[in-house]
């Protein structure tokens, strides 16, 4: 998500015929006027109810509304010019994108009726968990923890981000909850404005177990007020 990827789907659907080329008459087949409608391309259709008698003009049923029959049908889509088969489509979805989000792939949806222009295809995106990162926004969220010492008496320590480690500064004093930011290293803006930041929220993490050493260093500590 914060660095865009492309993916390859799988779909079977309807796609354009190759052998008749979308047509739906077998290459070589001469077309000819069809005897259902005249040429017309429409029907003209009467039913009956209890209001009386009804006329309808619709879409003739055996040429489709071209008028025109070819004499022999297509072998491989029976005159449908088009065939389920599976495509593989390849999907680049940009950085900064969020769940829920659609992308839209122009002429990649189901194949339109006798060569006629396919649809679209739109891919509904879903952003799985990181384990470590959050997203908030353009920002990205995550936890460090340090140890007592590092809080107390400052210094530097090492942190992942989304790209590579990086050392952290950490101030004298730093309690647990506070947060240091990274300019510029959080989620890319979808429009190209820039990026957000990467907030990290430090928490001082306190030994379960110490040392006879250690706790006698605890205990001076405490003696002195710390």
């Amino acid at each position: 998500m914060v660095r865009g990827v492309e993916k390859k789907i799988n779909l079977y659907k309807s796609v354009t015929c190759e052998h008749c080329r979308g047509e739906g008459g077998e290459p070589g087949s001469k077309r000819s006027t069809c005897s259902t409608c005249k040429g017309e391309g429409s029907v003209r259709t009467t039913r009956r109810s209890f209001f009386g008698n009804f006329s309808q003009v619709i879409e003739c049923p055996e040429c489709l509304g071209e008028g025109k029959l070819f004499e022999k049908k297509c072998r491989e889509c029976g005159g449908d010019g088009k065939v389920k088969k599976e495509k593989e489509i390849s999907v680049k979805v940009p950085a900064g994108i969020s769940s829920g989000q659609t992308l839209s792939l122009d002429l990649e949806g189901e194949a339109g009726p006798k060569g006629s222009v396919p649809g679209n295809l739109y891919v509904n995106i879903r952003v799985s968990e990181h384990k470590k990162f959050s997203r908030r926004g353009n920002d990205i969220l995550s936890k460090e923890m340090i140890p007592f010492s590092l809080a107390v008496l400052g210094g530097k320590t090492e942190i992942d981000t989304i790209g590579d480690k990086v050392i952290l500064k950490i101030p004298t004093g730093t309690q647990s909850g506070d947060t240091f930011r990274l300019r510029g290293d959080g989620v890319p803006d979808l429009h190209g404005r820039g990026a957000g930041n990467h907030l990290i929220e430090v928490v001082v993490e306190t030994p379960k177990k110490v040392s006879r050493e250690q706790k006698k260093l605890l205990e001076e500590l405490k003696n002195q007020g710390m």
